[in-house]
C-alpha cells in the first residue's frame, strides 16, 4: 500500500527528467518543396547591381557588384 503512496512522486520525477533532443542542424524541413520561397528570392533580387545565381539544384544566391570609385573616399574642403 505505501508503494502505491509513492507512485505520484514517481510520475513526477520521470517527467521532469531532460529529454533528449535531436541534433540542431542549419538546414529547414518543408512538407513540400519551397517553389514560392525560391521564386520570391529571385524576384527580390533587382537591385542595383545584384544579379541571381543558381549554384546547384539547391543552392541560390544574390550577388550585388560593389561599383568603386576610387575618389569615393576623397571628401572635398573649401577653405
Amino acid at each position: 500500500m505505501k508503494l502505491l503512496q509513492l507512485a505520484p512522486i514517481g510520475a513526477l520525477i520521470a517527467a521532469c527528467t531532460a529529454q533528449e533532443l535531436p541534433t540542431a542542424s542549419r538546414s529547414a524541413q518543408f512538407s513540400a518543396y519551397p517553389d514560392r520561397l525560391f521564386e520570391t528570392f529571385q524576384t527580390s533580387c533587382d537591385g542595383p547591381g545584384e544579379t541571381f545565381q543558381k549554384i546547384d539544384a539547391n543552392s541560390y544566391e544574390c550577388r550585388k557588384a560593389c561599383n568603386f570609385d576610387p575618389l569615393s573616399g576623397e571628401i572635398g574642403v573649401q577653405i
